[in-house]
């Protein structure tokens, strides 16, 4: 599995947001807009620690998107073929949610950071897609309706097959499968199933809403799934550049990014495992 997994043992057991826990965050002033505030405020001193590598392998992933724009400059967008053109759009929009992603995760709201990541996989296949297809480009550029959004406006295919395409040169068809596999796990989250996010049911049978801020154990391990793979994925964009711009020390930043992020995955595997959570979807 890509990254480690969202961990379904706990999704599948709301209780791990314990009653305890929502009581605690409740017994804040009557002001609501207060509460929620210092609720946050809470969680994130609660959760700092626990993120904090992740946050920092984010900050790295930022900056160096914007390292790679700085070769943008003095330059006229006639001058700037399309797919690159294209691309630096995607590496734009992708790193407004790297940070967006760090700050709900921070604040205690994994599964809407990883709604986001949902978003940059698309984005990130999007411009790899483009890289194998490089007359696509006018075409997405050129989109002005919902009617061409990607990817069967303009791809005219679902995003199963255009992960098939981007991974067919590893020649390893499980490839494609794992990739696969994190979107749709970014999903679960993204479409809220119950799977991710359920109601709290108390020992005498009555039940309550859950809702964040989240500093439990599923939730750090939602929150390293999303940044894990909102980086990843952002970096899968930047490479692409990178191949095109010749920069030396682009390509030597991306390596020690890379080598972070491995590190980190491998942390989450040893806390979480790395079980496919689809053998036993319904559980």
């Amino acid at each position: 599995m890509i990254g480690g997994v969202v961990n379904t043992a706990y999704s599948r057991h709301p209780a791990w947001r314990t009653a305890a826990r929502e009581r605690e965050l409740m017994e804040e002033p009557v002001n609501q807009e207060a509460s929620v505030q210092a609720a946050e405020d809470r969680t994130m001193d609660l959760i700092f620690t626990e993120l904090k590598a992740h946050l920092s392998y984010l900050n790295d992933v930022y900056n160096l998107a914007f390292h790679v724009q700085t070769h943008l400059d003095g330059q006229r967008i006639a001058d700037i073929p399309h797919l690159a053109r294209a691309q630096y759009m995607i590496l734009m929009r992708a790193t407004d949610f790297v940070r967006c992603v760090q700050l709900l995760c921070l604040k205690g709201y994994p599964e809407q950071a990883g709604t986001l990541a949902a978003s940059v996989f698309e984005l990130a296949h999007t411009a790899l897609f483009l890289e194998r297809d490089a007359a696509k480009s006018s075409e997405w550029l050129n989109a002005r309706s919902i009617e061409d959004q990607m990817p069967k406006g303009v791809l005219g295919t679902n995003w199963r097959e255009v992960v098939r395409l981007n991974t067919n040169d590893s020649g390893d068809v499980t490839v494609a499968e794992r990739e696969y596999q994190v979107y749709t796990q970014l999903c679960w989250m993204k479409h809220s199933l119950p799977k991710m996010q359920d109601m709290r049911v108390e020992s005498d049978g009555k039940v309550g809403l859950i809702f964040g801020p989240y500093s439990d154990e599923r939730s750090i391990n939602h929150a390293w799934f999303s940044m894990e793979h909102v980086g990843r994925l952002t970096e899968m964009v930047m490479g692409l550049l990178a191949a095109k711009l010749g920069d030396s020390l682009l390509s030597t930043a991306l390596t020690s990014i890379t080598q972070t992020r491995d590190s980190l995955r491998q942390r989450a595997i040893a806390r979480f495992g790395d079980d496919n959570p689809f053998l036993d979807a319904t559980a």
